[in-house]
């Protein structure tokens, strides 16, 4: 049996709205952070392709996508656009933030989650 959980690219970004801040326990520089690394893991090949270690990188990148991306239920495309991942990431992860910032929580399921309490949560949970 499979469910598809979103559809497209939008579906993607709503359905990630509620839970991508909260992947960083709800901590805004830790979501500074976190988006610095990722966009320098992600694109930082990209942007160097004219170097040899950067070309190397994205090469592996690609031949990874191409050859794995399928049995994982992947399309091959999953390599060579690999680097525009990490800014579209970053972009979905500070939407959530900002969204969650501005209503002052979240709402889930048609119950409203106030972001004190979420954080609190945080807090308490075992390291």
């Amino acid at each position: 049996m499979r469910v598809r959980w979103v559809e497209g690219l939008g579906g993607i970004i709503l359905g990630l709205e509620k839970n991508a801040y909260a992947g960083v326990d709800f901590d805004l520089p830790r979501t500074v952070a976190a988006s610095l690394v990722l966009l320098g893991l992600a694109s930082g090949p990209a942007l160097l392709w004219f170097t040899p270690g950067g070309l190397l990188a994205w090469l592996g990148m690609v031949a990874v996508g191409t050859l794995s991306g399928p049995g994982m239920g992947l399309s091959r495309w999953c390599g060579p656009l690999y680097p525009l991942a990490g800014p579209l990431f970053v972009f979905v992860v500070a939407r959530s933030a900002y969204l969650i910032e501005r209503r002052g929580g979240v709402t889930w399921r048609g119950t409203f989650y106030p972001l004190e309490e979420l954080r609190a949560f945080v807090r308490q949970r075992p390291k």
